[in-house]
């Protein structure tokens, strides 16, 4: 990846992870060095996601999305790989399209 590329893949995936902490999702270290952003709900089931290597710095190329239980048990895991195109709907803000042509 050229380094033109890489700034800007860094910059999208900066964007992604603000727009989730908007909406009220943490950084929360899973373990091994890895990290995700979670959001807790009222019944303890916690959204999770990270990029398929169980870390949030490729978010803008790969996402695995799960929802779990209090209990941490996996309740449904979405994954996208590879994907040329991932688009975000934020609803309170302004629709972005946070694709990254490589």
């Amino acid at each position: 990846m050229s380094m033109e590329n890489k700034d800007k893949s860094e910059a999208v995936n900066a964007q992604i992870i603000s727009m989730l902490e908007r909406h009220g999702f943490q950084g929360w270290g899973t373990g091994g060095g890895c990290m995700a952003m979670v959001k807790s709900f009222a019944d303890g089931t916690r959204c999770m996601i990270t990029d398929n290597d169980a870390g949030i710095d490729n978010l803008e190329n790969e996402m695995c999305i799960g929802l779990e239980t209090a209990e941490g048990d996996p309740i449904l895991c979405i994954t996208t790989k590879g994907a040329d195109n991932i688009f975000i709907d934020d609803h309170w803000f302004n629709s972005v399209d946070y694709s990254f042509k490589r």
